[in-house]
């Protein structure tokens, strides 16, 4: 099983969707262990969850659906359609659906019943962020009305609280396909580590050199996300 982890590298909009840096940082990512990397695809309109502060940043960084129609299908052509997005919108499914070979349903966009929708209909595999109590009425939502969805144990900060029998039964009766760790640095690598012989996938948060975005300061550097490739095989 240990071989068989794969790594997504969250990037989400880390680099401040600056083409270059987010180029450089998805080739960075891949070089250093990724298998798949993802970004985050964000409608400031509709951006319910955002303060005012993370309002203002989405509608300065903010992509037309063209922008990133051309951007992801020059990146896959370039990486062989491994980067994929996470969307906060199902406006962006049926434009994305022929540039990206993935989905991913972020924890608190787990109601957006018409963009998952979508998402099914598209047929391609989607990563989705649950847990715990949420799981049940995901699986009755979504889960069992198709074959295609592959489930995170999505965490918190609270690291210490990860290396528990409750998490280590959820991955043992097959619920999870993976987990999502919305922490960095050593901590991440050693519960990566810990997890590996019951994780298919692990999505951990990274940054590209000198990077400058939010996130920054509890992301994975390249270095470590090599370590990281390097601990789980």
């Amino acid at each position: 099983m240990a071989n068989q982890t794969k790594i997504i590298a969250e990037l989400g909009n880390i680099h401040l969707h600056d083409a270059e840096s987010c180029r450089i940082a998805i080739r960075d990512s891949i070089n250093a262990g990724a298998d798949l990397v993802k970004l985050q695809c964000i409608n400031p309109l509709t951006a319910y969850w955002a303060s005012k502060k993370q309002h203002d940043r989405y509608n300065q960084i903010s992509w037309t659906v063209g922008t990133w129609v051309q951007f992801l299908r020059d990146v896959n052509k370039t990486h062989d359609n491994k980067v994929f997005v996470s969307t906060f919108d199902e406006i962006y499914v049926d434009s994305l659906k022929d540039v990206v070979s993935y989905w991913k349903v972020a924890f608190r966009m787990r109601d957006s019943k018409a963009m998952i929708a979508k998402m099914i209909w598209s047929d391609k595999p989607t990563f989705f962020s649950t847990n715990g109590k949420f799981y049940n009425q995901d699986y009755a939502d979504y889960f069992s009305r198709a074959e295609n969805f592959i489930p995170l144990y999505a965490t918190n900060y609270q690291h210490d609280k990860l290396i528990g029998q409750k998490i280590l039964q959820s991955f043992k009766t097959g619920k999870y396909g993976g987990i999502s760790l919305n922490f960095g640095g050593r901590d991440s690598i050693s519960v990566a580590k810990y997890l590996r012989q019951v994780c298919n996938y692990i999505e951990v948060h990274v940054q590209g050199e000198n990077a400058s975005g939010p996130d920054t300061e509890w992301s994975l550097t390249v270095k470590e996300l090599e370590r990281l490739r390097i601990e789980i095989d």
